[in-house]
């Protein structure tokens, strides 16, 4: 063997041992930040690594009302929501509001039921009377639909895609509600989606019990969709502000005793 073809046989055989070294330590890093399809924007973010930004909108920032959250920290204040939120049925939206603050939730539904049909997109209409819904057991089918009509309606104005995840601030609690719907139909897939859409507009929430129980709602979403690391990464956040939390060691014992 000529010097010259044992010099390019150990640059081979180096750059093979390169490859594998680099393809090992990509590995390791996803797998230490959730899982290979995801990307970890804080520890409490994970989405997938298509996605580019996560807009807020209705969030003011000191030049625009759509914040871009890099981070995820949720810096700006909400905007104010108009006074008037429909042209022919505010005071049956305010009824409804009244219904629903005493636990009259088959009354603060029944006030909106015409008025989600004749105004069939407006948002704070349909948010109200999904709400109420929400709180009926024998509905839940019909909360189900109209929770998806009203994110669907945010997702196609705002123009949610595979690389931008839009947040409408206003209605963060209803992306809670459909992701647990989702749940509650074993769409796992979905609820981790929207469960963790509304964890992105809690930033500023961190601590606090809402907010332990959307990461321990990741937690089960991620096991249900057989994505163990993500799974584990969520259950250890879980435990990270709550270390007594029994609702993801019991995913954690599931994990170690496959």
């Amino acid at each position: 063997m000529s010097y010259i073809t044992m010099l390019c046989t150990m640059k081979l055989t180096f750059m093979k041992i390169y490859s594998l070294l680099l393809i090992i330590i990509i590995n390791l890093f996803y797998i230490n930040t959730g899982i290979c399809q995801y990307n970890l924007r804080n520890p409490d973010i994970a989405t997938k690594i298509s996605v580019k930004k996560i807009d807020l909108i209705h969030l003011i920032s000191p030049n625009e009302d759509v914040q871009d959250v890099e981070i995820g920290d949720l810096i700006g204040t909400v905007a104010p929501i108009p006074k008037k939120l429909s042209d022919k049925f505010d005071e049956q939206i305010k009824e409804s509001k009244n219904f629903y603050s005493n636990q009259q939730f088959e009354k603060a539904s029944k006030i909106l039921e015409r008025p989600s049909k004749i105004e069939s997109m407006n948002p704070f209409i349909l948010n109200e009377y999904a709400r109420a819904l929400y709180r009926i057991e024998s509905k839940s089918d019909i909360c189900y639909e109209t929770y998806k009509k009203l994110i669907g309606i945010f997702d196609s104005t705002y123009h949610n895609s595979d690389t931008i995840i839009v947040i409408d601030i206003w209605f963060r609690e209803a992306y809670w509600k459909l992701g647990t719907l989702h749940m509650d139909n074993n769409n796992w897939s979905d609820g981790f989606y929207e469960i963790n859409r509304f964890l992105c507009s809690i930033q500023n929430e961190k601590g606090k019990p809402v907010y332990e129980q959307a990461l321990s709602y990741l937690t089960e979403c991620a096991y249900e969709m057989g994505e163990r690391e993500l799974c584990l990464h969520f259950a250890n956040r879980v435990l990270f502000y709550n270390p007594e939390n029994e609702y993801v060691k019991y995913y954690l014992t599931r994990i170690n005793n496959k």
